[in-house]
């Protein structure tokens, strides 16, 4: 018997059938990228908070230098206070970290360490 053919038509078959799934793919990742991101109305995020605020500083136009520094004062920056303070990284908590740098340093020690 002639298994080539055969062998033929399954190996095209599954080649479109990929292509076909891969597009597929392709085109609903990038139709449907909002539905990644939902907030519930029930419990609204930082984000929201985030949202509201600058869309208040929007309503009421230019602030004065003495109040964008009052509200600056309060956090990293103006719209978002002192909001994810207790999340962000300090100096004080990496001290005791092992940094990339040091990382290779030391890789590259024990390979040619320094006669």
């Amino acid at each position: 018997m002639n298994f080539t053919r055969l062998k033929q038509l399954i190996t095209s078959s599954t080649r479109i059938l990929m292509a076909v799934v891969f597009c597929t793919m392709l085109f609903l990742s990038s139709a449907f990228p909002a539905y990644a991101y939902g907030t519930s109305k029930d419990n609204p995020t930082q984000d929201d908070e985030f949202m509201q605020k600058t869309t208040e500083l929007l309503k009421t136009g230019p602030s004065s230098l003495k109040t964008t520094q009052e509200r600056a004062k309060r956090g990293p920056n103006e719209v978002q206070a002192d909001a994810g303070m207790d999340e962000m990284i300090s100096p004080e908590d990496a001290r005791g970290v092992v940094t990339p740098k040091d990382k290779i340093e030391k890789a590259l020690e024990k390979v040619a360490p320094n006669k």
